[in-house]
């Protein structure tokens, strides 16, 4: 199989080609700069003539989009349009794509389609996002859904691994950033989620594309727990001074509106797949011997 990845420049592009990597599978990569990814091909990914140029150049079985905006969700509601043609749009071209190469499409959607106010969320639960990232991702779901017959929806949350040259830091190399060099860092007690290993995510997916499973898919890790918990047991695990967490129990008031209790049900895919959950205190081991590898 011929796997095309969007965004393997990122934490969860790169641990997708690491799992292909121990297959017989062949992969493409893309990265949006190049420069800092010589491995991949350079493509904006909300250009469609340059997503042309790659389908026709890499004929892909398995397309996989791990693209990340940078500015994240705050971005997004200060910036609709390019919000909308970075998670609507250019999945739509992406997926037209798809059905002209007959290519399987896979996204990386996000809890972000709940409000948070009924967790935990099953697969078939109704949607209802509260911010422009959410509304743009759903879009994105529903016009997959409507449109497309070979293809996987993993709705996933709080995703972390190691990943010291990154450019958009997932939460714990944040708290890493900070921390390691002696700063004081927040973390919001009154935020909740499944913090998913990267790894867990990537086996599952590409476990999800062997079996041929179509539709929406729920992976995240097994535990839920707040912010400033986790990172509290971050702290522990890698023996950094306590005191330098700030524990934020106020809601800000400059952030775009989000659901603050993120609790995806993985019942569903624990039916489906073998790749086992991940708990936090399982995920922060794996993220020390990322560290010491």
């Amino acid at each position: 199989m011929q796997y095309l990845i969007f965004g393997g420049n990122g934490l969860v592009g790169k641990s997708l080609q690491k799992e292909l990597s121990k297959t017989n599978h062949s992969v493409a990569a893309t990265s949006r700069d190049a420069t800092a990814f010589p491995m991949a091909i350079a493509l904006d990914i909300t250009n469609r003539a340059e997503l042309e140029k790659v389908f026709s150049q890499v004929q892909p079985n398995v397309v996989i989009n791990a693209t990340n905006l940078a500015g994240g969700v705050d971005f997004c509601e200060n910036n609709p349009d390019k919000a909308k043609a970075f998670h609507f749009e250019a999945n739509k071209n992406i997926g037209e794509l798809c059905l002209q190469y007959n290519a399987r499409m896979v996204l990386i959607s996000t809890d972000y389609v709940f409000d948070g106010t009924q967790p935990p969320y099953r697969e078939t639960d109704a949607v209802c996002p509260l911010n422009t990232y959410g509304k743009e991702k759903l879009a994105a779901e529903e016009w997959m859904q409507s449109n497309l017959k070979n293809y996987c929806i993993a709705r996933t949350t709080n995703v972390f691994g190691w990943d010291p040259l990154t450019k958009t830091p997932n939460f714990l190399m944040s708290l890493y950033f900070k921390l390691s060099k002696g700063e004081k860092a927040n973390a919001p007690s009154f935020l909740w989620g499944n913090p998913t290993h990267v790894s867990q995510l990537s086996k599952t997916i590409l476990e999800l594309c062997e079996k041929e499973k179509n539709g929406i898919y729920h992976i995240v890790g097994s535990s839920y727990i707040n912010r400033y918990e986790w990172a509290k047991l971050f702290c522990e695990k890698l023996n950094f001074d306590l005191s330098l967490l700030v524990e934020q129990t106020e809601i800000p008031t400059n952030i775009a509106p989000r659901p603050f209790k993120s609790n995806l049900s993985i019942e569903n895919i624990q039916s489906e797949c073998t790749t086992p959950a991940v708990g936090v205190i399982e995920g922060l081991e794996l993220f020390r011997e990322e560290m010491a590898s």
